[in-house]
């Protein structure tokens, strides 16, 4: 279980009849939405966000997590606007 930059899944069952996965709920903007707000980041907000993106990513891959779709709706913001 990755304990960073992604959300937790504490229960998955793939045996019984109905499968099912038990997945963290993350209540935080998204990157679309803070730009929508807010206007495009720019300065340290962007460097910020870019390593912060860029450290998620590593670590996800590390974990063995396969991302699909990445892109400003699907990055969420911590309470401090980074990602």
């Amino acid at each position: 279980m990755v304990a960073f930059c992604t959300a937790q899944v504490p229960e998955v069952d793939t045996a019984s009849g109905r499968p099912y996965i038990v997945s963290e709920c993350i209540q935080s903007p998204t990157l679309d939405q803070a730009v929508r707000r807010h206007g495009p980041l720019s300065g340290s907000d962007l460097h910020r966000l870019a390593v912060g993106t860029i450290t998620a990513l590593a670590a996800v891959h590390r974990a063995g997590v396969v991302h699909r779709d990445l892109k400003p709706s699907n990055v969420l913001l911590s309470p401090k606007g980074r990602a």
